[in-house]
C-alpha cells in the first residue's frame, strides 16, 4: 500500500544522501576498480532483497523491514556508482569533447529504455517479475565483480602516464 511505498521511497532517498556524504571519503581510500566491484555487488544484493520480501507476505513488519533495508542499500549503492561513474567520465574524456560525449551517452541510454522495455515485456509473459529481478541482480553483481577479477583498468594510476611518455621518448 501507500505506507510501504512511502517507506521505501524515504529509505531510498536516505540511502542516496548517505552515499553522497561518504563517497568523497571512500574514493580517497579505495581504488576505482575495487570500489566499482563492491558498489555493484552491494547494489545487486540490495536488489535481490526487495523481491524476497514477498516470501514473508503475512508478516507486515518483516515486509517493511526487508523493503526498507533493500531500498536503503539500493539508494546508497546507486549513489556511489553514479558518482564514481561521473568522476571517471570527467577523468577519461577530453574536456573539448565532454559535452558531445555526455550527449552521446545520454542518447544511448534513452534509446536503450524502450528497447529494454519491449524485451522485458516479452520475457515477463514467461518469467515472473520476481525471478527477473533476482536473475538481473545476480547477473549485474557478477558483471561488476567479474570486472574486478578480470582486472579491467578504469583509470591510469599516478605515474603510469609519465612512464609511458618517458618510454616513448
Amino acid at each position: 500500500g501507500s505506507g510501504l511505498l512511502s517507506a521505501i521511497g524515504t529509505a531510498s532517498v536516505l540511502g542516496m544522501g548517505i552515499g553522497s556524504l561518504v563517497f568523497p571519503h571512500i574514493s580517497k581510500k579505495v581504488r576505482i576498480g575495487t570500489a566499482l566491484a563492491v558498489y555493484g555487488a552491494g547494489l545487486a544484493i540490495s536488489g535481490i532483497l526487495l523481491p524476497l520480501g514477498g516470501f514473508v507476505k503475512g508478516n507486515t513488519m518483516a515486509v517493511y523491514a526487508i523493503s526498507i533495508v533493500a531500498m536503503l542499500g539500493s539508494g546508497f549503492f546507486v549513489s556511489l556508482l553514479n558518482m564514481a561513474a561521473q568522476v571517471q567520465f570527467l577523468k577519461c574524456v577530453d574536456q573539448d569533447y565532454l559535452a558531445r560525449a555526455q550527449a552521446l551517452l545520454c542518447a544511448g541510454a534513452m534509446a536503450a529504455m524502450p528497447i529494454t522495455s519491449f524485451l522485458l515485456g516479452i520475457v515477463v509473459k514467461y518469467v515472473s517479475v520476481r525471478d527477473i529481478m533476482i536473475l538481473g541482480n545476480i547477473l549485474s553483481g557478477l558483471l561488476f565483480v567479474g570486472s574486478r577479477i578480470a582486472n579491467v583498468k578504469f583509470e591510469e594510476e599516478n605515474g603510469e602516464k609519465e612512464d609511458r611518455i618517458l618510454q616513448s621518448n
